[in-house]
């Protein structure tokens, strides 16, 4: 990482953002390329005072330099932390150490991450949904607003100027001279490239969020990353719902390696079966991972997963894909695992074992043939995968 600038700029009336900008960062796991970014902090100044969220622990000298030029961190006092994620609160020691009596705001989970990340004891502030700390001049009310993409995350309204702190929702690794979303294509395409790798598989969650920030009066929704959002309100909030909502996909999605070429029959086996049960399917090759093959996996309706067996586990492909997995969201969600194997076969077992402690709803054991699939394997198969399919449209009908 390399900062690359930092500034305190006045968003709107004694509201401020403490904006570092770094290149060469690894924004976080989900990215497997360096970005560039900016890390936004923001001090709320009533008759008290308020630090929304704090920056990355590389950026902790750049960002106490221009945050003290404005206040004095012993000035502060409340810490509000709309989302502990390690980006977002690794620079939090520093902030107690330099002001010991700060209170620090946050969601019960956020508090209790909180207290794992720091190590030390700290005035905790927990608030609930609806919430409000009254800063004398500058009135805040928190808003929970689970899994973005962290359980103990939240939203902070500020009602006299009208702005949303949204946390990482509405975050982007966009950087420009003006803070603000002046530049739209560049802001847009930064914005979805965001929302692809960390909010894709909480669609769900991200829609009840903008349901809270539309029931506000909205003129500026306020992000840890990249712009604050001032242009056009209702429109980017319905530009980032249709983000929100589930791709098209198939009902059922298979995924298998397909140059395992016993393993593939039976997936071609089994996506006819569907198909002859008026089931939509699509069969994907986990060889080759793309964010559509994720995406398939985590907004399928019911998911099958084909594995031959490799010194006596599954094949590495599988477990790639399975590390993608939105295990959250994939409560329930029906699923059953094939393969062909020649010697001992428990490549098949270790995945239907680890789905069902992620708690995935299976259909039955796993079922595999020893190399070449018969022709009584076939229609044991296919019997297998019609009881499946009766199944699983039985389960939609019910709910």
């Amino acid at each position: 990482m390399q900062i690359i600038e930092k500034k305190m700029i006045e968003v709107t009336n004694n509201i401020f953002c403490a904006r570092v900008i770094a290149n060469n960062v690894r924004s976080d796991f989900f990215y497997n390329k360096p970005v560039d970014t900016s890390y936004n902090s923001y001090l709320v100044k009533g008759k008290k005072n308020a630090l929304i969220g704090v920056v990355h622990n590389d950026c902790c000298k750049e960002f106490f330099s221009i945050l003290e030029d404005t206040i004095p961190v012993s000035d502060i006092d409340y810490l509000v932390m709309n989302c502990t994620g390690t980006e977002y609160s690794d620079s939090i020691n520093e902030i107690l150490n330099r002001n010991p009596n700060i209170q620090v705001v946050g969601t019960i989970p956020a508090i209790k991450n909180l207290k794992e990340i720091t190590n030390v004891k700290f005035n905790e502030h927990i608030t609930k949904n609806g919430d409000v700390l009254d800063l004398g001049g500058k009135t805040i009310e928190f808003m929970v607003a689970p899994c973005l993409p962290w359980q103990d995350t939240m939203i902070t309204y500020v009602s006299e100027d009208k702005a949303v702190f949204s946390g990482r929702l509405f975050s982007s690794n966009y950087v420009s001279e003006d803070i603000f979303d002046t530049d739209y294509d560049g802001y847009k395409t930064a914005l979805e490239d965001y929302y692809k790798h960390i909010f894709l598989p909480y669609g769900g969650f991200v829609k009840k969020a903008l349901n809270l920030i539309k029931s506000k009066n909205t003129e500026f929704i306020i992000t840890s990353n990249g712009a604050v959002i001032k242009n056009n309100i209702i429109q980017k909030i319905n530009d980032y719902l249709k983000l929100a909502k589930t791709n098209d996909t198939a009902e059922v999605a298979v995924f298998c390696p397909k140059h395992y070429k016993n393993t593939l029959k039976i997936a071609n086996v089994i996506a006819d079966t569907l198909k002859k049960c008026h089931i939509n399917v699509c069969i994907y090759d986990v060889c080759n991972i793309s964010e559509n093959t994720i995406n398939a996996m985590n907004s399928a309706k019911a998911v099958i997963f084909g594995t031959p067996t490799i010194n006596k586990n599954a094949a590495k492909e599988i477990w790639h894909l399975l590390s993608e997995l939105d295990a959250v969201n994939a409560k329930n969600k029906p699923y059953f695992v094939f393969g062909s194997y020649g010697w001992s076969g428990e490549g098949t077992e270790l995945v239907h074992r680890y789905l069902l402690q992620l708690r995935l709803k299976p259909f039955a054991k796993p079922v595999s043939t020893v190399f070449t699939p018969s022709e009584t394997d076939i229609n044991d198969i296919s019997e297998y995968t019609r009881r499946f399919a009766e199944s699983i449209e039985n389960n939609w009908k019910e709910n």
